[in-house]
């Protein structure tokens, strides 16, 4: 029986975890475990260790608002989701991440997917959210949707301090 409760509990609430880069490599780890890893601060890589299903998508949401509730919202631009984890979704799933991806869309925060496979691609395909996302914002891993951010996004964001900073 407890191993029947454990079970229940550990896939309602799976491990996720916040990301960071380990110095100058394509390695992305736990910030938590990795006290040195190197958070961009306009960047947000969220890994979530389960399937994405009617059990766990309010754990989900619950920390992807977290996450994003603890960082400044004038810097946090890209919100980066792991899906390496996620080997599948269902409906409930798929509406889950419809809500965040309207969330962040209202704080000017885009949503990137990177590490999908392809069932999970898949499903996302047949129900529109590839479409509601962009196709142009899934990668192949967190580090090409990474350094696709540090090219393109980066240099579009407005300087965090200027010279000519004025009162009026």
């Amino acid at each position: 029986m407890l191993s029947l409760v454990l079970v229940i509990y550990s896939s309602t609430f799976p491990h996720s975890a916040e990301l960071g880069r380990l110095g100058d490599t394509d390695k992305f780890r736990n910030v938590e475990r990795y006290k040195n890893a190197i958070i961009e601060p306009e960047m947000l890589i969220f890994r979530f260790d389960a399937s994405l299903y009617f059990a766990n998508t309010d754990h989900f949401t619950n920390r992807v608002n977290e996450l994003v509730g603890k960082r400044e919202e004038d810097s946090l631009a890209i919100f980066i989701l792991d899906a390496s984890a996620i080997n599948y979704i269902d409906s409930t799933g798929i509406h889950a991440l419809e809500k965040i991806c309207e969330t962040l869309k209202k704080k000017n925060v885009t949503l990137m997917i990177a590490a999908a496979i392809g069932p999970v691609r898949d499903k996302l395909k047949r129900t529109g959210m590839t479409e509601k996302i962009g196709e142009e914002n899934f990668f192949f891993d967190i580090d090409d949707a990474v350094q696709y951010c540090l090219e393109n996004v980066r240099s579009h964001l407005p300087d965090r301090f200027s010279p000519l900073q004025t009162n009026l």
